[in-house]
């Protein structure tokens, strides 16, 4: 998604950054990744997988955290992320 995002601030359509894809994008899919890509910037999905990453070094690196406490309450940041853009 970042990736079809930075393409999108180059000038490219939102239909021409999913089509540059690879793998390609599933066709039942594409208006979900279309809404999307219109609600995130580049640093805001950035941000998201510099979360996602810290979280997995978490995981590997300290046990003192239940790895699905942690998973969870990361999932869970990125879903209020995302309905704070949706509204």
């Amino acid at each position: 998604m970042l990736s079809a995002r930075l393409t999108m601030e180059t000038g490219q359509t939102s239909t021409a950054a999913i089509s540059s894809l690879k793998p390609p994008i599933h066709f039942k899919v594409k208006p979900v990744v279309t809404a999307q890509l219109s609600k995130w910037t580049s640093d805001q999905l950035t941000e998201m997988i510099a979360r996602l990453i810290a979280t997995e070094i978490q995981m590997k690196t300290r046990g003192t955290v239940n790895p699905s406490t942690l998973t969870g309450q990361t999932l869970l940041g990125i879903v209020l992320r995302s309905r704070n853009l949706n509204r």
